[in-house]
């Protein structure tokens, strides 16, 4: 870490140059490039990477677009993202049940609740389509995804970082969306396109998240219960690919660990959209990891010509995991992307075969969403030989991985329904892949834990005696080993830090058996009762200054609406 305010902590994380990625942050409105990614953005521009990032509606419901594009440009300016690397495509801002028609159920233009029908941008940024075509689009569904195909194939980042399946209809319109047309570049042989994908909850796990932040130790990401989280009514968590333990949990840079909100980028970033007055969510938002979830785009079942003895085949290599035809209902039903045999077929049965041999050593089958039904047993055959029945698929779209034993020399491979009960039943994705861990952009990092939390620079009681510790690693578990390299510790080969003396700081290191450049460096400080009224005495000014910032906005908001 550079001009840190921690000392000596250090994470190889923050050392890894990105000076030939190209990164891409995808946000329904103006002030989610924050939630989406905004820990992420100022990173990643820090190790050089180049990064864009674009909103796919003007935020344009309660504001001027002109408005809203203005507190962009300061927000992006505290990340340090180019001007000429942030577009608008343009569409209507709008929200659940508002009565008007969503842009996402348009087969002919439609008006947004700002009163607009086409595309479009402001003073020295254009709506994308008019930037590269010189005319405006119509508000249709097919415009919109024609426009964010093209922005995706013209950009061509090599990380794409998108919201997920929020309760916001826009939010779900971008992710549901992003999908269908990744599902189009990805089965697209011309392209040869296969970004690293991660997608994030931008509300449960950004501004509705718990309000948990806090000026010493702060807490993980926690996870999102029904009910206890504003603008989470539907529990996703566990299901698709949204398990838990799979989770992709990145460092916060240092200078968002920094406790004062006045020098902290991430908060003062949300404090320029004053509009939309979310000082206060700054303190569920600020935690000391950063999750998102990832999505592999290296499937061979793109690439495969699928046939199947009935039903529509198309949905089960088309990168969609999971769909729905209303995007308004607060309790979703995803029941739209499924590959459903007839009940009358013999067979049911998908083919999948490839021009040339292929070496699969993981299969995932996802399905099973409907509680209505169930595929008990399959039975998958390849034609080097390789079969194995398995089963039942996993409720809630969760995948069943099934390993390839021997799994080279594969020209085809059929996955059969052998037991299947209900009418609900169906798989919405098979995927193959060459490699059980995909291949990223982001480079391997290990992240030292307390009682899993990421931890930096960590205070405790000076009656501590021992501190168990534990790793998170990523892409895939690193094998550590652990050093004090400084001060009166020991710790053992199980990450148990034992405390001598807790006069002065102690300086832990991890690093991978592997690779030495793998490391982690952690302070731990006894917390003596200065650092407690110092931090007490930081947390009430930060207080003071949301409430002085959320005041501000307000009457902002008052004059305006004069």
């Amino acid at each position: 870490m550079k001009n840190t305010d921690f000392g000596k902590v250090d994470n190889v994380f923050f050392h890894k140059s990105y000076q030939s990625t190209r990164v891409l942050v995808l946000a329904p409105h103006p002030d989610d490039e924050i939630n989406v990614a905004g820990n992420m953005i100022l990173t990643l521009r820090e190790a050089g990477a180049e990064v864009y990032v674009a909103y796919s509606t003007n935020g344009d419901f309660d504001w001027p677009a002109e408005i809203r594009f203005r507190e962009v440009e300061e927000s992006l300016r505290i990340l340090h993202v180019d001007s000429d690397h942030f577009f608008l495509l343009g569409y209507g801002d709008t929200y659940n049940h508002t009565g008007k028609p969503h842009v996402f159920y348009a087969e002919q233009t439609v008006a947004s609740p700002a009163g607009y029908t086409e595309t479009y941008g402001v003073p020295d940024h254009p709506d994308y389509i008019y930037y590269k075509e010189n005319q405006h689009h119509t508000y249709t569904r097919q415009h919109y995804l024609e426009d964010l195909e093209r922005l995706i194939s013209d950009i061509r980042a090599d990380i794409i970082f998108c919201v997920d399946y929020d309760m916001h209809a826009d939010h779900r319109m971008l992710s549901l969306s992003f999908e269908t047309v990744m599902g189009h570049i990805l089965k697209n042989k011309d392209m040869d396109y296969h970004p690293t994908v991660y997608k994030k909850f931008a509300y449960a796990m950004g501004f509705t998240a718990a309000q948990d932040y806090s000026v010493i130790n702060n807490r993980e990401t926690i996870r999102p219960v029904v009910g206890e989280i504003e603008a989470y009514p539907y529990d996703l968590i566990d299901q698709s690919c949204f398990g838990w333990p799979e989770r992709v949990r990145f460092p916060v840079n240092y200078l968002c660990i920094t406790s004062d909100l006045k020098k902290n980028p991430l908060a003062q970033a949300v404090f320029a959209h004053k509009s939309q007055r979310n000082e206060k969510n700054i303190l569920g938002l600020l935690n000391s990891d950063d999750v998102y979830w990832q999505r592999r785009t290296d499937s061979l079942g793109y690439s495969a010509r699928v046939m199947a003895t009935s039903g529509d085949a198309s949905h089960v290599n088309n990168f969609q995991l999971l769909s729905t035809l209303d995007i308004d209902d607060t309790i979703p039903t995803f029941d739209t992307n499924l590959w459903k045999p007839e009940k009358n077929d013999p067979d049911k049965m998908l083919h999948f075969s490839w021009d040339q041999p292929q070496e699969i050593a993981q299969i995932r089958l996802y399905g099973n969403f409907s509680e209505e039904g169930s595929i008990e047993q399959i039975e998958i055959s390849c034609d080097n030989g390789f079969s194995q029945k398995v089963g039942p698929l996993l409720k809630k779209g969760t995948p069943l991985v099934i390993p390839v034993i021997g799994g080279k020399e594969i020209r085809s491979c059929s996955v059969k329904i052998l037991k299947m009960t209900g009418n609900g039943a169906g798989i919405s994705e098979c995927e193959f892949f060459k490699e059980p861990v995909a291949e990223n952009r982001i480079a391997p990092f290990i992240k030292i834990m307390v009682q899993d939390n990421f931890v930096y620079q960590y205070y405790y009681s000076k009656k501590t005696q021992n501190i168990d510790l534990n790793i998170y690693s990523y892409p895939q578990q690193i094998p550590v080993y652990w050093e004090v390299a400084d001060g009166d510790a020991v710790i053992s080969d199980d990450g148990v830090l034992t405390i001598k003396s807790s006069n002065a700081p102690i300086l832990v290191r991890a690093v991978s058996k592997q690779d030495s450049n793998i490391y982690d460096q952690v302070q731990f400080v006894p917390l003596n009762l200065m650092q407690q009224v110092m931090s007490a005495f930081q947390n009430l000014k930060n207080k003071i200054y949301i409430h002085q910032l959320h005041k501000k906005s307000k009457k902002i908001q008052r004059e305006t609406a004069k």
